[in-house]
């Protein structure tokens, strides 16, 4: 039972599978031009390589730090990097990250988080600030 309430509903609830950081009943408090930013930017981006995402296979990445998760979802040519900071105190440097989809012209896009990646071969460098998650789009734009 939630203990207070912006909307009709005083129950607490997670629908199955997905995540309920924006949760479209829950009024705003107070206007966050960034974060209303980032929302439409985010929706963009899962209307615009919904297939990757939904379905790409799903490869883990080892990132040797325990509040260090990564993840790729790869679809025909395309490949979509997740990684994120679950450490909201500290920032971990030099996170390495492997695609098979990079080519010697690769420059990733960058979907979310701080610009701060180096390719070198097949492998790709990043930093993670405290709690930041990072969202890189590999994909091949030549005709």
């Amino acid at each position: 039972k939630a203990p207070r309430t912006e909307t009709d509903d005083d129950i607490f609830f997670v629908h199955r599978g997905k995540f309920d950081i924006f949760n479209f009943s829950r009024k705003s408090l107070k206007k966050n031009i960034e974060l209303e930013r980032e929302y439409k930017k985010s929706v963009q981006f899962r209307k615009n390589y919904s297939d990757i995402i939904t379905k790409g296979s799903f490869i883990p990445h080892n990132t040797k730090h325990e509040k260090v998760f990564a993840y790729s979802r790869i679809y025909k040519d395309d490949e979509i990097i997740v990684v994120g900071n679950f450490n909201y105190e500290h920032g971990y440097k030099r996170i390495k990250l492997k695609s098979s989809l990079i080519k010697k012209s690769t420059v990733p896009f960058l979907a979310a988080g701080s610009n701060n990646w180096r390719i070198r071969g097949k492998k790709i460098y990043t930093d993670v600030a405290p709690g930041e998650i990072k969202v890189l789009l590999i994909k091949d734009f030549s005709i």
